[in-house]
């Protein structure tokens, strides 16, 4: 199965079993086909027929579909739905911590041996001095920012200020809720 069609079936089973997203569910398209060409009971080999049929072209839909799939799509969205991180340049995260005022006191600690954050501050140092270097502060550098925070060199909003750099937001198109919802998947035979 390739990753698009991972994609759309997880997509598929997050939609159908999202409750907000219940009403806005639009399937009545397949009904201009002949209910037995399609019906099984199996849902991939339904998909795999109903994605093969040759649909009626006086066929009219009850709901605008493209409204409903947009719908399941900001719903998705505002919820964070598919929402992934992604590395960033240590010199991006020095710039949001000398903004915060933070920096002068990481660089304090890094050159402290006593300091119980020495490690994560010379780390962070290290990261920002070479833009080469690039850290996902969502995964890789959690534990980083963690020290930090641990030890007072930054406090929670700093952390999230810093993590929040490295998402990547939810990107569901009412594309996508169609073909999740409707096919064709990618994976049919």
């Amino acid at each position: 199965m390739s990753e698009r069609s991972a994609y759309l079936r997880a997509l598929q089973q997050a939609v159908q079993a999202h409750p907000g997203c219940a009403t806005s569910i639009c399937l009545d398209e397949p009904k201009h086909l002949e209910p037995e060409k399609y019906e099984g009971k199996d849902q991939q080999g339904r998909d795999k027929r109903i994605a093969q049929a040759v649909p009626n072209p006086a066929w009219k839909p009850t709901r605008d579909v493209a409204l409903c799939d947009q719908a399941i799509a900001n719903i998705l969205n505002a919820e964070g739905y598919a929402v992934t991180s992604k590395p960033i340049t240590g010199s991006l995260a020095k710039k949001e911590l000398v903004l915060r005022e933070r920096w002068r006191l990481i660089e304090k600690a890094a050159d402290d041996d006593q300091h119980k954050a020495v490690e994560a501050a010379f780390s962070l140092l290290a990261i920002a001095a070479d833009d080469k270097l690039a850290v996902d502060f969502q995964t890789d550098g959690a534990k980083l920012l963690a020290d930090l925070l641990d030890a007072e060199l930054i406090d929670a909003d700093d952390q999230a200020a810093v993590q929040a750099l490295c998402v990547v937001p939810s990107a569901v198109t009412a594309a996508d809720v169609s073909l999740a919802l409707r096919g064709p998947w990618g994976d049919e035979e």
